[in-house]
């Protein structure tokens, strides 16, 4: 089912799309949402003549007792492939993510959502900082203040929005890198030049003097043509990671005091 040309009609098709979402069995509770709020399946007009009741119970108490039963067990059974499809995703989402923690003293900077119209949300700044740890209030969240203004109100922050903050370059001593190009066929010379140019057209790149290069390098696509690619291992090689393990979503609140 598809929206007009026009893309006007769009909310006839919610109820449709609602109703094909809750009788749908989902991977996580092996249930329809509609059969664990009601404990049934919806009733199609092809289910008319069929009686939700069993036709050889007489005895309601009997129906509401067996009906609830049926929902214990129902709730039992989401909870356990619940818990079991956390512990999948957490493993999975594990193998190449680093638990941090930090000590008060330590530098962080704190992830921030900032929208600004007109400008592209995906390459806008995401970290602001240096923000100092002050305390750890629980496993989850901190006490922060900023670095440069200690006399602002401290902030309470999960550490979900935290990475550590790390001083600019120029400040750490660190050497500009730059590898040595490897000397280039005149054809793919060429290439590499003719790609440039429309980069450079298209207001995509742009040319700047930085003490850091690394090479270009040309990968064959399967039609032939050439795509550019930049060497940046020795770069990652400096870059620290900053990745979280994937917290447990009962873990990711504190307990009622």
């Amino acid at each position: 089912m598809y929206v007009n040309t026009d893309q006007k009609n769009w909310d006839d098709i919610l109820p449709f799309i609602t109703h094909a979402y809750n009788t749908t069995i989902q991977e996580t509770t092996g249930y329809s949402p509609f059969f664990l709020l009601f404990g049934r399946e919806p009733m199609s007009l092809l289910d008319n003549e069929s009686i939700l009741m069993d036709s050889n119970m007489d005895d309601y108490d009997e129906y509401i007792e067996n009906y609830l039963d049926k929902i214990a067990r129902t709730k039992q059974v989401v909870f356990n492939n619940t818990e079991k499809t956390q512990e999948r995703i957490k493993r999975n989402y594990d193998k190449k993510h680093n638990e941090r923690i930090y000590e008060p003293g330590h530098l962080v900077a704190v992830w921030t959502t900032i929208r600004k119209i007109g400008k592209c949300e995906k390459l806008m700044r995401k970290y602001f900082g240096p923000y100092r740890i002050l305390k750890k209030l629980s496993n989850v969240n901190y006490l922060i203040e900023p670095k440069d203004n200690p006399g602002q109100d401290p902030l309470i922050v999960h550490v979900s929005r935290l990475k550590p903050y790390f001083e600019r370059i120029d400040e750490l001593n660190i050497h500009p890198s730059v590898l040595d190009h490897v000397e280039d066929h005149l054809l793919l010379k060429n290439e590499i030049r003719r790609q440039v140019e429309v980069l450079c057209q298209k207001g995509l790149i742009r040319e700047y003097q930085s003490p850091w290069a690394f090479p270009v390098v040309l990968v064959s696509k399967k039609d032939g043509s050439q795509r550019m690619c930049i060497n940046y291992r020795k770069l990652n090689v400096i870059t620290v990671d900053d990745k979280q393990p994937l917290p447990y979503i009962q873990n990711m609140f504190d307990p009622p005091t």
